[in-house]
């Protein structure tokens, strides 16, 4: 869109599964409009393609419920999209000649090597048959929206999608004099401006229907699925341990001594030129937790130990941990299961998470299914929202499961 719009609704073209995984994303952002070049016609090419005459003009491309996409719908689109990219980049794309796109990659290939006009025609037409794809499919995604939130009970009427504009031209324009200029530079119209912003709200609405109904979690559900979950609010049990490893059996056995004489671990950590274990400060580990090292001989005898009883030479033979330790448990935390008053905040917030993601997945299966089957294309312009589509032999074609 134009301007502050732009960011307004770019929302409505991240218009997912209908293309595999890659987003249909319209950026209308003229805000570089006044350094935009024209043709000799004097007009931009975002507007000498979007008002280009096209063979069959009326001829239904595309058709979602009672909603028709023609042929000449389809071109203004394309010159809509011309628009977005840098004015540098802006090449008409006019069928089926395509004379102004030769003519700008003609003098942008430089002199030097200059292909034929017949490869440049070629690079013309497949740049136009990818436009013609991606707003084809981004229509259709659009009708998609519309229909979607109708479906969910939130329809987006002419007045919610009113408010928006004139919100929009007071935020971001003097008047609505410049707002018009803007639109006229880029071939934009009124209407499709209402289009993108009635899919924008529609997938707003959507999404924030599906989410108030996860909010509607009651404590009774946090409180029963506290119930049936009970490993999963438990604390472990938690030891301090007052520990040294050493590289050899012999140099433990001589720290043992020491310690057992009197020797703090603290001196013989702090003394010893290896590595000592993770998480140790001085020789001490506090909080220790099962499984916080990927050492089992040395975790198990850890856990396995009495309070204020000196151990070792332990043996640990796995590679980060190799060496041999000797070790004494100051205090053991016993393990406990947490109370439903502790948890029931985060437990309702990730529950709301879990349900919101689910039946954001849920209905946009069903949403996706309904409408592709009732989305009917030309035999020509086919594209993956149509009914009966499939995709070419060896392509990956994966659609976002949380996209509306």
């Amino acid at each position: 869109m134009i301007g502050s719009l732009s960011s307004a609704v770019t929302a409505a073209a991240v218009l997912t599964g209908c293309g595999g995984s890659t987003a249909v994303t319209h950026r209308r952002n003229s805000t570089l409009a006044t350094t935009v070049s024209v043709s000799a016609s004097g007009v931009t090419p975002a507007v000498e393609t979007g008002n280009a005459r096209v063979p069959h003009p009326s001829m239904v491309v595309a058709r979602v419920g009672s909603q028709s996409l023609t042929m000449g719908m389809l071109q203004h689109l394309i010159g809509l999209d011309v628009a977005t990219e840098i004015p540098a980049r802006q090449i008409a794309l006019v069928p089926p000649s395509f004379s102004s796109c030769i003519s700008h990659l003609a003098v942008s290939k430089g002199t030097v090597v200059r292909p034929s006009s017949s490869k440049l025609k070629a690079v013309c037409k497949e740049r136009y048959e990818k436009a013609l794809e991606l707003e084809e499919a981004a229509w259709i995604l659009g009708e998609w929206s519309i229909h979607g939130a109708d479906e969910l009970g939130v329809h987006v009427g002419h007045a919610a999608v009113q408010t928006r504009y004139q919100n929009i031209i007071r935020r971001g324009y003097k008047s609505f004099g410049e707002f018009a200029k803007k639109l006229t530079v880029s071939g934009e119209t009124k209407a499709d401006v209402f289009r993108e912003m009635q899919v924008t709200l529609a997938g707003e609405r959507m999404r924030a229907a599906i989410k108030r109904k996860a909010h509607a979690l009651t404590s009774n559900e946090v409180a029963s699925y506290f119930r049936s979950h009970p490993s999963q609010f438990v604390v472990p049990q938690r030891r301090d341990v007052e520990i040294v490893r050493s590289k050899t059996k012999a140099v433990a056995a001589k720290i043992k001594r020491e310690v057992a004489s009197g020797k703090s671990f603290a001196s013989a950590a702090d003394a010893s030129l290896l590595q000592q274990p993770l998480f140790a400060k001085h020789g001490l580990v506090r909080d220790l937790k099962i499984d916080s090292y990927s050492a089992p001989k040395l975790e198990r005898a850890i856990f396995r130990a009495r309070r204020n009883v000196l151990y070792g030479p332990v043996e640990e033979g796995e590679v980060s941990w190799n060496g041999w330790y000797v070790f004494e448990v100051k205090t053991i935390h016993p393990g406990r299961r947490k109370t439903l008053k502790e948890v029931a905040a985060s437990l309702r917030h990730s529950l709301i998470e879990r349900r919101f993601n689910h039946d954001i997945v849920s209905f946009t299966k069903r949403w996706r299914a309904k409408w592709r089957a009732q989305t009917y294309c030309s035999s020509r312009y086919i594209v993956s929202g149509c009914s009966g589509y499939k995709p070419p032999p060896g392509a990956h074609f994966e659609e976002d499961p949380y996209a509306l």
